[in-house]
């Protein structure tokens, strides 16, 4: 029984540009249930022809209780930014990032609406994760979500791989759907960075150029407001204000104690300067920052900077409350201005930070050689340099700072974790060579170090191990 047929001339686009690829034919069809007969036909202009078959079994997966769940799709990241996704048969993957799906049903809407996805690369079914991360749900009318997560795959060697969706509902056992696939990502050349050209002067009014790919992956600290609220980063802030916007002696006595890192302010008194009520809402924001309240926190330092344009604080400390709340970008955007304020020694290390957990490593190393004085620590400021210069793949200048560091720090997990890392990019861009001895027993002795440490990453530099030291 015929259910669907289709003919006629079709045109096809190649499945990857990456490199010379098969090209790809796209359709869809709606089936009831059932097991289903796949019949594809092709001839072309000289009249030769040829057909493939393949059985289909057209139904969704049930689980336990009411929840039904289509099959894992993986789908390869598009070649250019804002195209869509296109799945492809092959279970070759050729790109660094790809996406995840998959589709819920069920009757049970409470159940479904508080159902979660996690999806997790493996190098086996049954092996420990490698790659975590949450999907995100999206509703497709009544009784049916769609889950969709980005996976990162640089920090994997080429080999093969399965991809796990674990499947969380109120009130069931955990379920799971796994697909597996071959990782074998190719260059793209029509969209990677072009190489650096010294003989080309350079365009000051061109665009920005996006930063290049991160080639590690780094954990960066996250953003502490404690940080911003001692008193040796917020004393020349006070000061500031405070000399172009004077206060009485009674405010002058409430700026003394925040100096001191006690923000306690007076509400709003109608009689109060227009001076006054400045450095007041000033110490009120920093009094909501230490409370983390982030809302009310922003809200006053954005009074402030509406009533003293002249004052740059207020921007570092606007930047503070997106960084706590996560938004480094906008974060950046703040801190940037405020490196023309009263304190930029605070500014610097909050920056290349939130600059670093963005992954610009390009940015941040001009920033970190523009103040080089503005850690207190140099240890954490070689940290933050030869981290900035491993997202760039400029290993050579990365690797010995992070041997250096590991005299001072030698059990720090993360330290251990991207110096590693290093060594095993620097195996897999050696093409072929593989690293020098040195190196080699290098690797060895941080790996052992690393392993025997309780760490989430010990699955992630074993499958590194294998791959540098088979």
């Amino acid at each position: 029984k015929v259910v669907v047929n289709k003919a006629g001339p079709t045109k096809l686009a190649p499945a990857s540009v990456r490199e010379n690829s098969p090209h790809l034919i796209l359709t869809s069809v709606l089936l009831d249930p059932g097991e289903y007969t796949l019949r594809l036909a092709a001839i072309d202009d000289t009249g030769r022809s040829g057909s493939v078959h393949g059985s289909i079994n057209a139904r969704l997966t049930k689980l336990a209780g009411s929840l039904n769940v289509s099959d894992l799709m993986l789908v390869p990241q598009p070649p250019n930014p804002g195209e869509t996704p296109r799945p492809r048969p092959s279970g070759v993957i050729d790109t660094d990032t790809i996406f995840a799906m998959l589709e819920m049903t069920s009757t049970n809407l409470q159940q479904l609406g508080k159902a979660k996805v996690a999806v997790q690369i493996a190098d086996g079914d049954n092996g420990q994760a490698l790659v975590t991360v949450d999907a995100r749900q999206a509703s497709r009318g009544t009784g049916q979500r769609a889950f969709a997560a980005t996976l990162k795959l640089g920090v994997l060697p080429p080999g093969e791989y399965v991809a796990r969706a674990i499947i969380t509902a109120p009130g069931q056992p955990d379920s799971r759907i796994v697909r597996p696939f071959l990782l074998a990502p190719v260059a793209n050349k029509a969209t990677d960075e072009p190489e650096f050209d010294p003989s080309k002067p350079i365009d000051p009014d061109a665009p920005l150029a996006p930063p290049p790919p991160v080639k590690i992956l780094a954990p960066v600290p996250r953003f502490l407001r404690e940080t911003v609220l001692v008193p040796s980063v917020v004393r020349p802030f006070i000061d500031g204000l405070a000399d172009l916007h004077p206060p009485s002696a009674s405010v002058e006595a409430v700026l003394e104690d925040a100096r001191n890192g006690k923000y306690h302010a007076p509400e709003g008194n109608a009689a109060a300067s227009e001076d006054d009520e400045l450095n007041l809402t000033f110490v009120r924001g920093l009094g909501a920052l230490e409370k983390g309240d982030l809302p009310q926190a922003a809200a006053w330092f954005q009074q402030t900077q509406r009533g003293a344009s002249d004052f740059l604080g207020a921007a570092f400390y606007i930047g503070a409350t997106h960084a706590a709340n996560g938004h480094d970008r906008e974060a950046v955007g703040a801190w940037q201005l405020a490196l023309l304020s009263e304190n930029p020694g605070a500014v610097y290390p909050a920056l290349v930070d939130a600059l670093l957990r963005l992954g610009d490593g390009r940015q941040a190393v001009e920033f970190i050689e523009e103040a080089p004085t503005a850690w207190a620590d140099d240890l954490m400021r070689v940290h933050r340099e030869a981290t900035a210069e491993a997202m760039l793949g400029d290993y050579a200048a990365a690797l010995p700072k992070f041997v250096g560091l590991l005299d001072t720090w030698k059990d720090d997990p993360n330290l251990l974790f991207v110096t590693i890392q290093v060594l095993y990019r620097m195996q897999l861009d050696s093409k072929g060579k593989g690293l020098d001895a040195k190196n080699k027993a290098l690797f060895a002795d941080l790996v052992a170090r690393h392993q025997q440490l309780d760490t989430p990453n010990k699955a992630l530099v074993e499958t590194w191990r294998k791959y540098v030291m088979r």
